[in-house]
Protein backbone atom coordinates (compact mmCIF):
# COMPACT_ATOMS: atom_id res chain seq x y z
CA UNK A 1 0.00 0.00 0.00
CA UNK A 2 1.34 3.49 -0.83
CA UNK A 3 1.80 5.62 1.88
CA UNK A 4 1.20 8.67 0.06
CA UNK A 5 -1.91 7.65 -0.59
CA UNK A 6 -3.29 6.50 2.66
CA UNK A 7 -2.08 9.17 3.83
CA UNK A 8 -3.85 11.86 1.38
CA UNK A 9 -7.12 9.77 2.11
CA UNK A 10 -7.07 10.45 5.71
CA UNK A 11 -6.42 13.60 5.60
CA UNK A 12 -9.60 14.06 3.15
CA UNK A 13 -11.42 12.35 6.08
CA UNK A 14 -10.17 15.29 8.09
CA UNK A 15 -11.22 17.91 5.78
CA UNK A 16 -14.79 16.11 5.60
CA UNK A 17 -15.37 16.70 9.14
CA UNK A 18 -13.90 20.16 10.34
CA UNK A 19 -15.22 21.39 7.27
CA UNK A 20 -18.70 20.53 7.68
CA UNK A 21 -18.39 21.77 11.04
CA UNK A 22 -17.29 25.36 10.07
CA UNK A 23 -19.80 25.32 7.29
CA UNK A 24 -22.69 26.88 9.40
CA UNK A 25 -23.38 27.49 12.99
CA UNK A 26 -26.41 25.36 12.51
CA UNK A 27 -24.06 22.50 10.02
CA UNK A 28 -22.04 19.68 10.66
CA UNK A 29 -19.88 18.26 13.29
CA UNK A 30 -16.56 19.63 15.19
CA UNK A 31 -16.84 16.03 16.90
CA UNK A 32 -16.37 14.19 14.10
CA UNK A 33 -12.71 15.81 13.48
CA UNK A 34 -11.57 14.47 16.15
CA UNK A 35 -13.64 11.44 15.52
CA UNK A 36 -11.77 10.85 12.57
CA UNK A 37 -8.13 11.18 14.14
CA UNK A 38 -7.30 7.51 14.14
CA UNK A 39 -5.70 6.94 11.33
CA UNK A 40 -4.90 3.48 11.35
CA UNK A 41 -8.33 2.74 12.30
CA UNK A 42 -10.21 4.51 9.37
CA UNK A 43 -8.35 2.78 6.86
CA UNK A 44 -8.98 -0.50 8.57
CA UNK A 45 -12.71 0.66 8.52
CA UNK A 46 -12.72 0.94 4.91
CA UNK A 47 -11.48 -2.34 4.53
CA UNK A 48 -13.70 -4.23 7.16
CA UNK A 49 -14.49 -7.23 7.14
CA UNK A 50 -18.77 -8.52 6.94
CA UNK A 51 -18.28 -9.46 10.33
CA UNK A 52 -16.89 -6.29 11.85
CA UNK A 53 -19.12 -4.35 9.94
CA UNK A 54 -21.60 -3.33 12.45
CA UNK A 55 -19.17 -2.26 15.24
CA UNK A 56 -17.02 -0.70 12.89
CA UNK A 57 -18.98 1.26 10.33
CA UNK A 58 -20.71 4.37 11.07
CA UNK A 59 -24.35 3.94 11.84
CA UNK A 60 -27.08 6.69 10.28
CA UNK A 61 -30.60 6.59 11.92
CA UNK A 62 -33.22 8.89 9.67
CA UNK A 63 -36.27 9.97 12.28
CA UNK A 64 -38.58 12.14 11.15
CA UNK A 65 -37.44 15.13 12.09
CA UNK A 66 -34.08 13.99 13.07
CA UNK A 67 -31.05 12.27 11.90
CA UNK A 68 -28.65 10.04 14.18
CA UNK A 69 -25.13 9.28 13.27
CA UNK A 70 -22.96 6.83 15.31
CA UNK A 71 -19.33 7.02 15.04
CA UNK A 72 -17.73 3.91 16.51
CA UNK A 73 -15.18 4.17 19.02
CA UNK A 74 -12.36 3.03 16.84
CA UNK A 75 -12.89 6.57 15.01
CA UNK A 76 -13.43 8.37 18.21
CA UNK A 77 -9.95 8.40 20.69
CA UNK A 78 -10.21 9.79 24.03
CA UNK A 79 -13.02 12.20 24.43
CA UNK A 80 -15.67 12.81 27.04
CA UNK A 81 -19.21 13.33 27.62
CA UNK A 82 -18.10 16.72 28.58
CA UNK A 83 -15.96 17.37 25.56
CA UNK A 84 -19.25 16.00 23.55
CA UNK A 85 -21.46 18.48 25.37
CA UNK A 86 -19.37 21.44 24.76
CA UNK A 87 -18.95 20.68 20.85
CA UNK A 88 -23.11 20.04 20.65
CA UNK A 89 -23.47 23.28 22.08
CA UNK A 90 -20.89 25.06 20.10
CA UNK A 91 -22.72 23.26 16.81
CA UNK A 92 -25.71 23.59 17.46
CA UNK A 93 -26.58 19.88 17.09
CA UNK A 94 -29.84 18.43 18.88
CA UNK A 95 -27.54 16.04 21.21
CA UNK A 96 -24.30 14.08 21.57
CA UNK A 97 -24.13 10.79 23.41
CA UNK A 98 -20.82 8.75 24.65
CA UNK A 99 -22.29 5.63 24.15
CA UNK A 100 -21.27 2.50 26.60
CA UNK A 101 -19.22 0.71 23.90
CA UNK A 102 -17.28 4.41 23.31
CA UNK A 103 -19.15 5.20 19.98
CA UNK A 104 -20.76 8.40 19.66
CA UNK A 105 -24.27 8.97 18.57
CA UNK A 106 -24.83 12.39 17.33
CA UNK A 107 -28.35 13.55 16.72
CA UNK A 108 -28.77 16.66 14.35
CA UNK A 109 -31.47 18.04 12.10
CA UNK A 110 -32.01 17.07 8.61
CA UNK A 111 -31.31 20.26 7.32
CA UNK A 112 -27.79 19.69 9.37
CA UNK A 113 -27.88 16.18 7.46
CA UNK A 114 -27.75 17.82 4.31
CA UNK A 115 -25.41 19.89 4.78
CA UNK A 116 -23.08 17.62 6.14
CA UNK A 117 -23.58 15.19 2.70
CA UNK A 118 -23.46 17.94 0.58
CA UNK A 119 -19.99 19.18 2.01
CA UNK A 120 -18.38 15.64 1.85
CA UNK A 121 -19.78 15.50 -2.13
CA UNK A 122 -18.16 19.02 -2.80
CA UNK A 123 -14.73 17.67 -0.85
CA UNK A 124 -14.69 14.61 -2.64
CA UNK A 125 -14.97 16.29 -5.84
CA UNK A 126 -12.29 18.57 -5.51
CA UNK A 127 -10.10 16.16 -4.53
CA UNK A 128 -10.87 13.63 -7.80
CA UNK A 129 -10.23 16.91 -9.94
CA UNK A 130 -6.99 17.76 -8.33
CA UNK A 131 -6.09 14.48 -9.00
CA UNK A 132 -6.31 15.05 -12.95
CA UNK A 133 -2.35 15.66 -14.40
CA UNK A 134 -1.04 16.12 -10.83
CA UNK A 135 2.43 15.14 -9.75
CA UNK A 136 1.17 12.03 -8.38
CA UNK A 137 -0.91 11.46 -11.55
CA UNK A 138 0.44 12.85 -14.29
CA UNK A 139 -1.25 10.60 -17.14
CA UNK A 140 -4.96 10.84 -15.74
CA UNK A 141 -7.20 13.05 -17.58
CA UNK A 142 -10.34 13.20 -16.37
CA UNK A 143 -12.09 11.38 -13.25
CA UNK A 144 -15.82 10.44 -13.18
CA UNK A 145 -18.58 9.35 -10.63
CA UNK A 146 -22.08 8.61 -10.79
CA UNK A 147 -24.03 10.13 -8.17
CA UNK A 148 -23.49 8.40 -5.29
CA UNK A 149 -19.72 7.63 -5.93
CA UNK A 150 -20.63 3.34 -6.68
CA UNK A 151 -18.86 3.92 -10.02
CA UNK A 152 -16.00 5.72 -10.90
CA UNK A 153 -14.08 6.31 -14.20
CA UNK A 154 -10.91 6.66 -14.74
CA UNK A 155 -9.37 8.27 -17.71
CA UNK A 156 -5.50 7.95 -18.56
CA UNK A 157 -3.05 8.13 -21.31
CA UNK A 158 -1.45 4.99 -19.92
CA UNK A 159 -1.88 1.64 -22.00
CA UNK A 160 -0.35 -0.28 -18.52
CA UNK A 161 -1.26 1.46 -15.08
CA UNK A 162 1.37 2.27 -13.02
CA UNK A 163 1.97 1.79 -9.23
CA UNK A 164 0.05 5.15 -8.26
CA UNK A 165 -2.88 4.67 -10.87
CA UNK A 166 -3.09 0.92 -9.51
CA UNK A 167 -3.08 2.59 -5.61
CA UNK A 168 -5.59 5.21 -6.24
CA UNK A 169 -8.47 2.34 -6.45
CA UNK A 170 -7.77 2.78 -2.83
CA UNK A 171 -8.74 6.73 -2.71
CA UNK A 172 -11.93 5.72 -4.87
CA UNK A 173 -13.01 3.11 -2.18
CA UNK A 174 -12.35 5.24 0.07
CA UNK A 175 -14.55 8.32 -1.37
CA UNK A 176 -17.80 5.62 -1.77
CA UNK A 177 -17.24 3.97 1.35
CA UNK A 178 -17.42 7.14 3.44
CA UNK A 179 -19.61 9.31 1.31
CA UNK A 180 -22.57 6.61 1.75
CA UNK A 181 -21.62 5.92 4.98
CA UNK A 182 -22.70 9.24 6.49
CA UNK A 183 -25.33 9.58 3.63
CA UNK A 184 -27.02 5.90 5.19
CA UNK A 185 -26.85 4.20 2.39
CA UNK A 186 -26.08 0.51 2.07
CA UNK A 187 -23.47 -0.64 -0.60
CA UNK A 188 -21.68 -3.85 -0.94
CA UNK A 189 -19.15 -2.93 -3.71
CA UNK A 190 -17.67 0.54 -4.88
CA UNK A 191 -16.45 -0.21 -8.52
CA UNK A 192 -13.52 0.98 -10.36
CA UNK A 193 -12.46 1.38 -14.41
CA UNK A 194 -9.57 2.79 -15.74
CA UNK A 195 -9.84 3.69 -19.65
CA UNK A 196 -7.14 4.41 -22.04
CA UNK A 197 -7.58 7.60 -23.61
CA UNK A 198 -6.59 6.61 -27.18
CA UNK A 199 -8.41 3.53 -27.72
CA UNK A 200 -11.61 4.09 -25.25
CA UNK A 201 -11.20 0.52 -24.03
CA UNK A 202 -10.99 -0.44 -20.28
CA UNK A 203 -7.64 -1.58 -19.05
CA UNK A 204 -8.36 -2.95 -15.73
CA UNK A 205 -11.29 -2.87 -13.22
CA UNK A 206 -11.47 -3.28 -9.49
CA UNK A 207 -14.20 -3.66 -6.97
CA UNK A 208 -14.11 -3.05 -3.17
CA UNK A 209 -16.12 -6.34 -2.47
CA UNK A 210 -12.71 -8.23 -3.60
CA UNK A 211 -10.63 -6.63 -1.41
CA UNK A 212 -8.76 -9.28 0.78
CA UNK A 213 -10.22 -12.38 -0.93
CA UNK A 214 -7.01 -13.00 -2.49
Amino acid sequence: MSKRVVASLLVVLMILVCACGKNNTVSEDDNKSTALSDDKSAAEDVKSSNEEEKTQSIEVDENLLTVEITVPSSFIGETTQEDIDKSVKENGYVSGTLNSDGSVTYKMTKTQHKELVAKIKETIDTQMSEMVGSEDYPNIVSVEANDDYTNFTITTKSTELGLMESMSTLAFYMYGGMYNAFAGNKVDNIHVDFVNEASGQVIQSADSKNMGSN
